[in-house]
């Protein structure tokens, strides 16, 4: 249901392509006091937020004329 929902988001509006998916290293990470990235880096979630970092690094080296522009589409 949330694909569906975001699919049809993603033709009005600016959606990221990385989704966060659920997993136990973000479960346990609050438990030890660590980021999930720090707890277990190789885990699938790890790897999301990094990805979803690298996308909105992306984003915000893009000129702010060009990312209003895609807003309006």
């Amino acid at each position: 249901d949330v694909q569906d929902v975001l699919s049809d988001l993603k033709s009005s509006l600016p959606v990221f392509d990385t989704s966060i998916p659920i997993g136990v290293a973000a479960a346990e990470a609050p438990t030890v006091r660590m980021s999930v990235i720090h707890h277990q880096p190789s885990s699938p979630v790890a790897k999301a937020y990094r990805n979803l970092a690298c996308e909105v690094a992306g984003i915000a080296r893009t000129p702010v004329s060009r990312v209003a522009d895609d807003r309006e589409r």
